[in-house]
């Protein structure tokens, strides 16, 4: 299946609600993508003053979004 990873960090100063846990699943019936909260599960992969998140784009559940170029 095709799968698009996009790695997006924020700047702690500027996130108003730090997220907590693991990351957001998101049920089959939206059709939609997931994006693991990185820096909660693994501290050393992000500088301490970022949050590092990995979201995954397509699948089997979104094949075509994960071809899109932008």
């Amino acid at each position: 299946m095709p799968i698009s990873v996009i790695i997006s960090t924020f700047k702690k100063e500027n996130v108003k609600q730090p997220l907590e846990g693991f990351g957001v699943l998101v049920p089959d019936n939206e059709q939609k993508n997931g994006t693991l909260f990185s820096s909660m599960m693994f501290p050393d992969r992000a500088s301490e003053d970022v949050y590092l998140y990995t979201t995954f784009v397509g699948g089997s559940r979104n094949k075509e979004l994960a071809k899109a170029s932008r």
